[in-house]
Order: C-alpha cells, then sequence, then structure tokens
C-alpha cells in the first residue's frame, strides 16, 4: 500500500509509507503466517493514519495507489473516521482511478476523489521528502 502525503508552508513536503517491507521484516523476525502478517499491515495502517488525523496540521493530500485504494474504500470504520477528520481539516484525498477499476471497486469510494495517474503523478513530482515505513 502506497500513501503520499504533501504538506504545505514549509512543512515536510511529502511521506510515502508502504507497510509491506516492515510487516515482511516483522514475518522473518517472528515467524508469522501470511495471514498474521496481513492482519498487522492493516493494523499499521490503520494506526498510522489515525495517528495523522490526531495532528495539529493536516497533511495537504493523501494519496492512494494500488492495494491503497482498499483503504478509502473498503476500510474498517476507524480507517474511514481517520481520514474523514484529515479530509474536514484541509487534507485533499485522492484515490487511483484505475486501481479501483482493476480492484473493482470504483463504485465503493467512501471518502476522496477518485483521481487520474496526472494529478497523482504530479503531486508526488513536487515532493521534497520520501519516508518509507
Amino acid at each position: 500500500q502506497i500513501l503520499h502525503i504533501s504538506l504545505e508552508g514549509g512543512q515536510a513536503r511529502a511521506l510515502v509509507a508502504c507497510s509491506t517491507d516492515l510487516v515482511e521484516a516483522a514475518r522473518r523476525t517472528h515467524d508469522l503466517s501470511p495471514t498474521a502478517c496481513a492482519a498487522l499491515g492493516r493494523t499499521l495502517m490503520k494506526m498510522f493514519l489515525y495517528t495523522l488525523s490526531q495532528e495539529d496540521v493536516p497533511p495537504a493530500a493523501l494519496l492512494f495507489l494500488n492495494g491503497g485504494v482498499l483503504l478509502p474504500s473498503l476500510g474498517e470504520e476507524q480507517v474511514i473516521e481517520s481520514l474523514t477528520a484529515l479530509q474536514d481539516k484541509g487534507c485533499e484525498i485522492l484515490v487511483c482511478g484505475t486501481c479501483l477499476n482493476f480492484y473493482g471497486i470504483a463504485g465503493q469510494l467512501r471518502i476522496g476523489t477518485a483521481s487520474n495517474m496526472y494529478d497523482i503523478t504530479e503531486r508526488m513530482r513536487q515532493a521534497d521528502k520520501v519516508v518509507t515505513l
């Protein structure tokens, strides 16, 4: 899952969170099953979004690509609540329309705007810093 965040006004401009590597490292270290790893990945992303929603200064944008589009579409209620709080604070939520179509969930987007690669790429191109989790 890829999540891109861009802050404005002299703040950090980008953050990409991909919990796959972190989850895979935990799987190897603790000899976990794939099911346990999937659950860990969902928990990490849920708590990451919750933590972001508690910040005073929200990110300018959240960009969801690939499997990340499942979060604003089919995500748990806590994920939707966190995204709603971020959006209410002015955070733009863009979701890859091609990815929504690929997963067959284009009509199930609960929060955010289905976008295109032009908009997503432009926001990523403007990023000053990338952090991978």
